[in-house]
């Protein structure tokens, strides 16, 4: 697992050309490789390119609905922003370990949430290092009674997961956290820990059921606890051949209430996040352009409002103000 920023990405973001991408490298002396006459870099040199002001934030990915790419949409999103130069801890809270297993590391050789909220492991002492600037918080099958032990000890939902994730604080700019696709407390938890919620929708008519229940209880919750909690629902697996795909995303604008709340980039299907998985790799391994790794781009730069940072500035602008060759709602409709 050896993901890249290639210097056409980097130009691309930073509004500068390819080459004067090298003379930056080269100026401030920062490393670099060269293969198949392109040039790339990973984290650390990203981190001091691009110099983005991040703050800290709590990115959580649940829904009460399987097969919607959840824990492939978490990874790859963790993976893009860390090449954008963000320190990431991705925490597995669920017990199938998905995540965990897609970052090939063995759980049992480590804490898990269980064990912390047990007593018999403190949070860092089960994170583990994955890549340069990169760390995981895994899971295995043991977390499947974290509802029971929240509830045998009483815990405060509102402080459990949030104290903990601000333990780290300093040793991150985000913590991108994968939940189970269920309504329980430990999810509930990791609800109230977040800055964002990103549900991720497919083109699926049980997905917005799912949706709509998930978001009632998140609101349901906020209330209860008299915050408010930024829920963002993204448009995975988009098929621009099916009626469905265009159908569900038409539904999805129209809404009253997930209209507002929804992304303007999109995810198109693609067999090439499943088979890099498969390898072992990441999409962002290879130098070959594709519609996987633009969608997944885009996403990142929108939920992370990386186009304001670059800027330095505090305005929400987002990547729907960018050229139309960009995946975007409106790119999607007009391809029917």
């Amino acid at each position: 697992m050896h993901p890249k920023m290639t210097a056409k990405d980097a130009a691309e973001f930073s509004r500068i050309s390819v080459q004067a991408i090298h003379q930056l490298l080269k100026k401030q002396n920062l490393p670099f490789e060269k293969s198949q006459n392109r040039v790339y870099f990973g984290h650390e040199t990203a981190r001091a390119l691009f110099q983005l002001p991040f703050s800290f934030k709590i990115v959580t990915f649940q829904i009460v609905k399987g097969g919607t790419g959840k824990t492939s949409t978490a990874f790859n999103f963790a993976i893009r922003a860390n090449l954008y130069g963000a320190r990431v801890l991705c925490v597995d809270l669920d017990h199938q370990g998905n995540m965990t297993d897609f970052f090939k590391v063995d759980a049992n050789l480590h804490p898990v949430m269980v064990d912390v909220l047990a007593g018999d492991a403190k949070f860092k002492d089960g994170i583990v290092k994955v890549m340069p600037g990169l760390d995981l918080f895994a899971s295995r099958i043991d977390n499947s009674v974290i509802d029971s032990e929240l509830m045998l000890r009483k815990t405060n939902l509102k402080k459990v997961y949030r104290e903990l994730f601000l333990s780290v604080k300093n040793d991150y700019d985000l913590i991108v956290v994968d939940c189970p696709p269920s309504l329980g407390h430990s999810v509930v938890a990791a609800a109230l820990a977040s800055d964002m919620i990103i549900a991720p929708v497919n083109p699926d008519q049980s997905a917005i059921k799912g949706l709509e229940l998930t978001t009632r209880e998140i609101q349901d919750v906020a209330a209860q606890n008299d915050i408010d909690i930024d829920v963002r629902v993204l448009f995975n697996k988009f098929d621009k051949r099916t009626s469905l795909s265009h159908g569900t995303l038409e539904t999805l604008i129209k809404h009253k209430q997930f209209g507002k709340r929804l992304l303007s980039t999109y995810i198109s299907v693609s067999q090439e996040l499943p088979n890099a998985v498969d390898k072992g790799l990441t999409i962002f391994d290879s130098f070959r352009d594709s519609s996987a790794k633009t969608d997944i781009d885009l996403f990142v730069r929108e939920a992370l409002q990386l186009e304001s940072l670059r800027k330095g500035k505090s305005t929400k602008k987002t990547v729907a103000s960018r050229p139309a060759k960009k995946s975007t709602h409106a790119s999607a409709l007009s391809a029917r």
